[in-house]
């Protein structure tokens, strides 16, 4: 079961910035040794992934760190295109943690075996409309909107987009397609309105 949410001004883009799509914590360690996991989940990762606090194994971004299972795909602040072309951005993490899991043929991607279910368990980071307790884009650092779960069982945050004022880093971070004073040697600049 799918949440569906409509929004205008919807972000899709790679999130480039995220530590998995580097090295993963070795990213971390480089960059800011005070933060040197770099995490799969939401929490207590931010927008670039990287935290100060040890992490579970469902949440680990580096496969061969501490047993970790996970595999991760580039993180986008979207989810997969479900027609399965490599457009714009985002793909679904999916985390193995030891149980067996089906595979989406079309995605090419494993899905959580208990992913429909309509609870979250290990691997997913929500299940049809538990959303894990996140309510809006806002909750999980990424302005106004609100998620939904993608068939992965992964938080597809798509509908997300920053308010005018807000930092941007491109015009497809702003709710008004507007990022406004961003120069080639400026990584950002401030959403503005169209």
């Amino acid at each position: 079961m799918l949440l569906g949410v409509s929004l205008q001004g919807s972000c899709v883009r790679l999130n480039e910035a995220h530590c998995a799509n580097a090295e993963g914590s070795a990213t971390c360690r480089e960059r800011s040794p005070d933060r040197p996991y770099c995490s799969l989940c939401y929490e207590p990762g931010g927008p670039d992934g990287c935290t100060d606090e040890p992490l579970s194994s469902e949440c680990r971004a580096d496969p061969d760190s501490a047993g970790s299972g996970a595999s991760t795909g580039m993180l986008g602040s979207g989810s997969t295109d479900p027609e399965g072309s490599s457009s714009e951005a985002g793909t679904t993490l999916a985390v193995d943690d030891g149980a067996e899991s089906s595979s989406d043929g079309e995605l090419g991607a494993d899905v959580p075996p208990s992913c429909g279910d309509g609870r979250v368990t290990p691997g997913e980071t929500c299940d049809g409309s538990d959303l894990n307790g996140v309510r809006s884009c806002a909750d999980i650092g990424l302005g106004v909107g609100v998620p939904s779960c993608d068939a992965m069982c992964q938080l597809d945050t798509s509908t997300c987009c920053q308010p005018n004022g807000a930092t941007c880093m491109g015009d497809d971070d702003c709710c008004s397609g507007n990022c406004d004073g961003l120069l080639p040697m400026v990584l950002e600049g401030t959403c503005a309105p169209a």
